[in-house]
């Protein structure tokens, strides 16, 4: 399967990503800890790609390599974090989480990270 997003493109994608996470929970009045969760995990996205090695990075410590195992381990827990009280037992939270994890799923599948930035 050809793999249609850029390195540079998936960081675009994660700075957006980020943003949605510690802005648009607290719009749509999902509970509380689910809203500070979302934050957290919002402030480490926009970390971690602020430090990979892309063409809009803030500083390029991490490599590709090391942010896709990072982006590998986040869907993980992503998932497991479906079952959690705070998502599954709230109908808003759990369809935005739904939908984040179809995204953010798409968006790791879709990642050519193999893509030689230096070209």
């Amino acid at each position: 399967m050809k793999k249609l997003i850029s390195p540079t493109a998936h960081a675009v994608m994660d700075y957006l990503v980020g943003g949605i996470f510690m802005m648009v929970p607290s719009t749509l009045g999902l509970n509380h800890r689910a809203v500070s969760g979302y934050k957290k995990l919002g402030t480490g996205i926009i970390a971690l790609n602020a430090l990979t090695d892309t063409p809009v990075a803030l500083k390029k410590i991490v490599t590709l390599s090391v942010h896709k195992a990072n982006d590998a381990a986040l869907l993980n827990g992503f998932m497991l974090a479906t079952f959690s009280d705070e998502v599954k037992n709230d109908r808003r939270t759990l369809a935005f989480h739904v939908g984040m994890l179809a995204l953010l799923s798409m968006q790791y599948a879709m990642t050519n990270y193999e893509h030689s930035l230096r070209n």
